[in-house]
């Protein structure tokens, strides 16, 4: 897996490296975001094990529902979640990087669940949608789970080490 710096440059990373270059950002403005922080410090966690060289993410505590073809993100609140600061969009037409995060799990998800792509049947992403009736709207609660994503990774029969960033091994400062 390649993570790049240029982490929207969708031709220069895996899926994979998107994605959790998606939950590194997601970590940093859970931490820096003016929300109330109880809203969204459960968001998004991520575990890295440096001696089996994987990373484990996990997504919760989202509620939404689908719009056309966005995902539609009610609780948290989600516009302060999307940093002007950074400059840059979140990708996949994606309102937020929250949105984008729970898309790009979901599309490698049913990628993995297609036999004729994974052939080795090996399941990493894990998404689970139970219908939420309390609300006037159909809406719904998500949790994704992307387990053991190999930080090192056999591409046509070369082995290459991710280009990790310090966060993968450390906390974010």
């Amino acid at each position: 897996m390649i993570l790049k710096t240029d982490h929207y440059n969708l031709g220069a990373t895996t899926l994979e490296g998107l994605f959790l270059r998606l939950a590194r950002q997601m970590l940093i403005i859970q931490k820096t975001s003016s929300l109330n922080p109880n809203e969204i410090t459960d968001l998004v966690a991520v575990d890295t094990d440096e001696t089996e060289k994987r990373a484990s993410v996990s997504i919760a505590n989202v509620t939404g529902n689908f719009k056309l073809d966005s995902l539609d993100i009610i609780t948290p609140f989600t516009d302060t979640l999307t940093p002007a600061a950074e400059g840059l969009a979140p990708p996949w037409n994606a309102t937020n990087h929250l949105e984008a995060l729970i898309k790009i799990g979901i599309k490698i998800c049913n990628l993995e669940r297609n036999s004729e792509i994974n052939k080795n049947s090996k399941f990493i992403f894990d998404y689970s949608i139970a219908s939420k009736g309390d609300v006037v709207e159909p809406h719904f609660d998500i949790s994704l789970n992307a387990t053991d994503i190999p930080l090192i990774i056999t591409l046509n029969g070369q082995t290459s080490i991710s280009e990790s960033d310090s966060w993968l091994t450390g906390e974010v400062g």
